[in-house]
């Protein structure tokens, strides 16, 4: 890995959040508050079935206008405190394994740059942190997930951050290391920072190699991609989806927060291989 820049220092954090996170969200066509209800009922199986069908939800126009306005000058303002970084990596985010040919899906070599600003570096007071720490979020998450128990992360680190892309910078093809990948797209750039995708979740014992292959090679031409615009939260479940940012070109940074939830309280996964830096995720 190369470090293109050291983070400033962190800014004095202040008393949490003093409003309603929930007044951030879109509560009429998103009944986070009220899962219990038919509405909130409708919801959950709506984004179950298309985390089980495609590998990935997108809610479209989640925050509102006005929180909107308020979250994305909170990253641009937090952007001068980014750690930027340069890594080459296999699709699977693992060490490379010398039982397989350098060219081979679990050996073949990507490169991804970009920044991030990790939790530890935001406002404790800011409406992102206020987002990111309130529970009807978490239990909507694991609701969609097959109703699963999870947990704000504990690692004060990767808990929240804000993936950063500047001219230049992507994210390469790979399988998330944690099960469960939450983004909330901020800004968006002049050209690129598009997500992109394939379903090629190992099944029935079938790593799927040849497929993945041709896709590292860009030689697949069945790729989805994703229409996230700011204001749209994109649920991912990690494992099971082969996906991408592309290279961002222009003046304008790509910002996004990642919201990090785990399977254990106090800890860190034990099944989540680490993360590469805060912010790889879309």
């Amino acid at each position: 890995m190369q470090l293109d820049k050291q983070p400033t220092a962190v800014p004095a954090s202040g008393p949490r959040y003093p409003q309603n996170p929930a007044n951030l969200i879109n509560l009429s066509k998103y009944s986070l508050n009220r899962l219990g209800s038919p509405e909130g009922a409708r919801l959950v199986a709506h984004c179950h079935e298309r985390l089980t069908t495609t590998g990935l939800c997108l809610l479209k126009e989640f925050i509102t206008p006005a929180a909107l306005d308020i979250l994305a000058a909170e990253a641009r303002e937090a952007e001068s405190r980014a750690y930027f970084a340069r890594s080459t990596h296999n699709a699977y985010m693992e060490p490379d394994d010398d039982a397989f040919t350098p060219d081979h899906p679990r050996r073949y070599r990507l490169e991804t740059s970009a920044g991030s600003v990790a939790c530890d570096r935001m406002s404790a007071d800011s409406a992102l942190r206020g987002l990111y720490e309130w529970n009807p979020l978490v239990s909507f998450t694991g609701a969609i997930f097959g109703n699963r128990n999870l947990y704000r992360s504990a690692d004060i680190h990767d808990a929240l951050s804000i993936g950063v892309l500047r001219h230049g910078d992507r994210y390469a093809w790979r399988f998330n290391g944690a099960e469960y990948a939450t983004s909330l797209m901020l800004q968006a750039p002049e050209v690129g920072g598009e997500v992109e995708y394939v379903p090629v979740a190992p099944s029935n014992g079938d790593p799927h190699y040849a497929l993945i292959g041709r896709i590292l090679r860009d030689e697949h031409n069945e790729v989805n991609r994703v229409p996230v615009v700011p204001g749209d939260l994109l649920v991912i479940s990690g494992r099971a989806l082969l996906h991408r940012v592309t290279e961002v070109r222009g003046t304008t940074s790509r910002l996004a927060a990642v919201f990090c939830v785990r399977t254990s309280a106090n800890k860190v996964d034990s099944d989540a291989a680490p993360r590469m830096f805060p912010g790889e995720s879309c």
